[in-house]
């Protein structure tokens, strides 16, 4: 406790405002957080700005100690929260295998967060969100939706916003090898999973690059974002990829909505063509369907080209 309190009186601001106040945030900021004291005028004029949080409210992150306790910051959006709460806020980032960027967020109003003592923090964070949603965008335009009613709709909670709506529809996850981010399919199939995002091991979450086993193929013009896969499951190319891992066609990605799980059928309950390029409708030999690893068929965009 004697610790903690002098780690505070550390980066307290000891300027002492006109009102007479002292200062409640960080020191050596170059704009001072100002009086939260309701019972000043100064400082009520401030605690009406920023929707009534004054020095006795409790922080809306720790919930644990009001705002007077420890050194606290105004954000951009105006709300006020404890430094060292919203900066561990960001450094534990998200929960769950999913990412999202709800840790880059005002937890009041849901604005970027935003303030000089933040900067170095946020850095790193805001521009793999940039990534994350160009990504998202980007397969939006490849499956041809960035034009969907969804976002044409004046009614619609995404009109004229691609990024919302991509990052709705879409799930991606961070590869625990490479740390970059991988697309993981839709997000109504891992709701449909019932899958427990409590229980998740963090090292199956593994890009199709650093994946063990054949290497994945690689267009040399498109990399391997457009690779095109069997399903996993019988001889039909994947128009689904669920969880980060799991490639299904159209036919059994619905059997699976439907409750039919064939993603846990042994390998002998699920249709064999024999893996021979004469036998198998898709003309190429494969592993036998129930295999875990995927299959790759060529870089679609390639494969389209040639039919144009």
């Amino acid at each position: 406790a004697a610790d903690e309190c002098q780690a505070k009186a550390k980066t307290a601001c000891v300027r002492e405002q006109p009102c007479g106040h002292l200062c409640l945030g960080v020191r050596d900021e170059a704009e001072c957080l100002g009086c939260l004291d309701a019972e000043c005028d100064v400082g009520a004029r401030a605690v009406a700005a920023n929707g009534g949080q004054d020095r006795d409210a409790y922080c809306n992150i720790c919930w644990t100690d009001a705002l007077a306790f420890a050194p606290s910051v105004r954000l951009k959006c105006n709300h006020v929260f404890h430094l060292a709460c919203v900066a561990r806020r960001v450094a534990g980032r998200w929960t769950g295998p999913v990412i999202n960027f709800t840790y880059t967020q005002c937890p009041l109003c849901n604005a970027t967060l935003s303030h000089p003592a933040l900067a170095a923090a946020l850095k790193p964070a805001l521009r793999f969100k940039d990534m994350v949603e160009a990504k998202a965008v980007e397969r939006l335009t490849y499956e041809e939706l960035d034009k969907c009613k969804e976002i044409t709709d004046p009614r619609s909670e995404f009109y004229n916003n691609k990024v919302k709506y991509a990052v709705h529809r879409y799930v991606y996850y961070q590869c625990y090898r490479c740390k970059h981010a991988f697309f993981g399919g839709q997000r109504d199939c891992q709701a449909a999973a019932g899958r427990d995002d409590e229980k998740f091991d963090p090292t199956e979450l593994v890009c199709s690059t650093c994946r063990p086993g054949p290497p994945v193929q690689k267009c040399a013009k498109h990399g391997t974002a457009y690779i095109q896969y069997k399903c996993m499951y019988c001889c039909a190319i994947s128009s689904w990829f669920c969880w980060g891992k799991a490639h299904f066609c159209n036919e059994c990605h619905r059997r699976q909505r439907a409750g039919d799980y064939v993603s846990r059928y042994p390998i002998s309950r699920l249709p064999q063509c024999g893996g021979t390029a004469a036998r198998c409708p898709l003309r190429v030999a494969h592993p036998p369907n129930g295999t875990p690893q995927p299959f790759a068929l060529g870089c679609s965009i390639c494969l389209a080209a040639q039919n144009f």
